[in-house]
């Protein structure tokens, strides 16, 4: 039987196999079409290892609801907290005309609505205003805070009243709505279906099913050569995902209907002796899924910060020498949140304090607004002048 170190390893492996191509799509799409599929395999591996954690610690009867909600603010928040004082501090130097919109969403993102800020304020993320926002990659914390919030009370009554076999049934059923939801959503309004918990659920339950089913039915799931089969068709089809081509944009958004079958039929074939399970988890591959939070963190507000620079003072740096700048500046960052912030406090920091620096933050980012954002326009209330203004399109919102 499979120690469970090396199936750690595995998924820390798998980690860094999400996080390197985000960082690549991100640093030039070309290079890695679908690339951007690596939030959907942390979705995933989220709900996997979520689930198996609540499940377990309720059959054994250890779990509490304010234990698992202080792994979690000790898990994310620290980390976070430094990226987005961070993007403030160096917002007012290098993006003195978005200073308005970066603290807006600082302060959606304390209140764990930065996915519905987005996508409010924002929309498509390959569009122009997007791939500008700093804290675009913040949406996806926003939706697997907010799935922290509501799911644990469900596993928690499913599983003490219903069981664990049942559980799986009644999360592969919500797990289903979800992913009709996303289908419907991606027709009729696709930020909706990309930004929000309703429409990436599935993504989540889709891990809890994996979980769930592993605690069901423990130690060897299967014959090893299934295991076997399963996880090296699993890291196939994620593999094929990021590298198949675009076939415009209904492609772009369902190509996670080819990438979450794959990191599912990953999760299940580690569960067994794998092959593939060991000669993945390399230790470079390993290191790299650990610290995979605080790169995921750091690299995007690097490069949108960069290619903002290089456009105020006409470097026009090639996008190959701003790959290796970028990089050169966001490996250390990462380290650097990695050993002195995301490790430490998530072992000893105070829960209280932790959420006492968020509310200075939320409080840092309006006065920081206030003080070196862009003045807001106002409107003349004068009803032939609303009038007026309703006919033209409106003005009130626009910053100068």
């Amino acid at each position: 039987m499979q120690k469970a170190s090396e199936r750690i390893n595995a998924v820390d492996a798998l980690r860094a196999i999400a996080v390197l191509p985000v960082i690549l799509f991100h640093l030039n799409p070309s290079w890695l079409p679908g690339g951007y599929l690596g939030v959907d395999i942390f979705f995933v591996i989220s709900g996997y290892l979520i689930t198996g954690i609540i499940a377990r610690e309720i059959t054994e009867n250890t779990f509490t609801f304010a234990g698992f909600y202080r792994r979690r603010i000790r898990r994310i928040l620290p980390a976070l907290i430094a990226m987005l004082s961070v993007v403030l501090v160096v917002g007012i130097f290098v993006s003195p005309m978005q200073l308005n919109e970066i603290a807006r969403q600082i302060r959606s993102v304390i209140l764990i609505n930065g996915n519905g800020a987005l996508c409010d304020n924002i929309g498509n993320y390959w569009g122009t205003n997007a791939v500008a926002d700093p804290l675009l990659h913040t949406w996806s914390l926003g939706v697997e805070e907010q799935f922290y919030l509501l799911f644990p009370l469900l596993i928690w009554l499913l599983v003490h009243y219903q069981g664990v076999a049942r559980t799986l049934i009644y999360v592969l059923g919500l797990g289903l709505l979800s992913f009709l939801w996303f289908l419907i959503q991606s027709a009729a309004n696709p930020p909706k279906a990309f930004y929000l918990l309703l429409s990436r659920a599935w993504e989540l339950m889709a891990g809890a099913v994996i979980a769930l089913a592993a605690i069901i039915k423990p130690g060897s799931i299967g014959p090893s050569w299934r295991a076997v089969a399963a996880s090296w068709l699993g890291l196939a089809i994620i593999l094929t995902a990021y590298v198949l081509p675009d076939y415009g944009s209904i492609f772009q958004r369902l190509r996670p209907l080819l990438a979450v079958p794959g990191v599912m039929l990953f999760l299940w074939g580690i569960k067994s002796e794998s092959r593939l399970c060991k000669a993945i988890a390399h230790p470079l591959m390993v290191g790299i899924g650990l610290v995979s939070y605080s790169l995921y963190l750091w690299h995007w507000p690097v490069i949108v910060f960069l290619k903002t620079w290089n456009a105020a003072h006409e470097s026009y740096l090639n996008s190959g020498s701003l790959a290796l700048l970028a990089l050169g500046l966001t490996v250390p960052l990462s380290l650097v949140s990695y050993r002195w912030i995301e490790q430490p406090l998530r072992r000893m920091a105070s829960v209280w304090m932790i959420i006492i620096a968020s509310g200075v933050l939320y409080a840092s980012a309006g006065l920081v607004s206030d003080s070196f954002g862009r003045q807001q326009l106002s409107s003349s209330q004068d009803p032939a002048a609303m009038q007026a203004d309703a006919w033209v399109g409106g003005f009130r919102g626009m910053t100068c």
